[in-house]
């Protein structure tokens, strides 16, 4: 056995901290869906896949926990029974954990995966996700203290803009108060005087679904019987979060040679390309059905993307822009090497397993 052993709660712990759950789309549902939270015999063993895997197989396998993309149930159940899988997984002793439009979403998440699999520089989101809104934390500190409130916050996950973390800015001041009957004041000012005490305002920006987070481990550090803090919602939305990417090649190709192009990078012999024949050099990209949404890909040349309706297809040859549909599960299959990776470096003493899985629309004729 592990002297530090996982459990499925250090999965689910470190899978919110890739894809934190406050960036799904309201109608999705993700998280920790079917809850067996035991501590096993041996190293925990997780199982990662787009689909949820046959829950009797992979305990018989001895899989303690099934990460998958797709969440199962994805809307609320009208009835359980034998067939249902939620229900078959709880009573194999499966756990389950979904992450779906948050690592849609999420840096590092089936986007950037997609962008690595296609070899393109200098991507960005294609649509920012209104679900990564910013707040300001402000608080005031004495001088002395500053430097362990900002390193608390910081270790919280206040303080990351765009490639730099531990962002803050501070400025001196000056605070006062009174203390009342039944206070302990950090200076010892007796009860009743006024105090007038330098301090120093310290700011950090920091994601809306931390801020709980960051001001306890400030309040954890502070010198201060009562801490004096500000949590300002701002109009400003994360850059690294968003729905698709847009990026470049290293060099222009011609339609049909990045049509070739994408078929060997995601292992799709099968690719439907519509748009007028042109050299593409930037690309848009999103992973699974994401057909819609190819207005947000104007600036680009060509959209890579699964489910391409008829009518998308034209309207975006309208615009002259060229989509290429390599399906649902080619588009988002290259993000589960990444997440093992990212996993396994956070819970070093758990194993992680790719499923092996195949295309359920794209299987070759007979």
């Amino acid at each position: 056995m592990s002297s530090n052993p996982h459990t499925p709660a250090d999965v689910a712990a470190a899978v919110e901290r890739l894809a934190p759950a406050a960036w799904a789309e309201e109608w999705d549902n993700v998280g920790w869906l079917v809850r067996r939270d035991i501590v096993p015999d041996g190293p925990l063993r997780v199982i990662l896949s787009l689909d949820p895997v046959d829950p009797e197989w992979a305990r018989g396998a001895g899989f303690h926990v099934n990460v998958a993309h797709h969440p199962t149930p994805f809307r609320p159940l009208r009835g359980l029974d034998e067939s249902t899988w939620a229900a078959r997984a709880w009573a194999a002793g499966l756990n389950f954990i979904a992450a779906h439009t948050n690592l849609d979403v999420a840096p590092g998440g089936v986007n950037d995966a997609l962008v690595e699999a296609l070899g393109l520089e200098d991507a960005r989101p294609m649509v920012p996700s209104p679900q990564a809104r910013l707040v300001k934390f402000v608080t005031f500190v004495p001088p002395d203290h500053l430097e362990s409130v900002r390193m608390a916050c910081a270790a919280a996950g206040a303080g990351a803009i765009g490639n730099y973390n531990e962002c803050s800015f501070a400025s001196p001041g000056a605070g006062t108060f009174r203390p009342l009957p039944g206070s302990d004041p950090f200076t010892q000012t007796p009860v009743g005087d006024l105090e007038r005490a330098e301090e120093a305002r310290l700011e950090m920006i920091a994601p809306a679904h931390l801020q709980e987070a960051i001001v306890a481990a400030a309040k954890a550090a502070h010198p201060y019987e009562e801490m004096a803090f500000d949590v300002i919602p701002l109009s400003n939305l994360d850059p690294r979060v968003g729905m698709g990417r847009i990026g470049a090649l290293p060099e222009p190709m011609p339609l049909d040679d990045f049509a070739a192009h994408v078929s060997r990078r995601l292992g799709t012999a099968r690719i439907s390309v519509s748009g007028p024949a042109k050299d593409v050099h930037t690309v848009a990209v999103m992973g699974g059905s994401g057909g819609k949404y190819f207005n947000g890909a104007r600036a680009a040349h060509a959209y890579v993307t699964g489910e391409v309706g008829h009518h998308d297809a034209m309207d975006a040859a309208a615009l002259g822009l060229c989509l290429i549909d390599a399906g649902h599960f080619a588009t988002e299959r290259p993000v589960l090497a990444r997440l093992k990776s990212a996993l396994g470096s956070a819970l070093p003493n758990a194993e992680f397993s790719i499923a092996d899985e195949s295309d359920p629309l794209r299987r070759a004729a007979v």
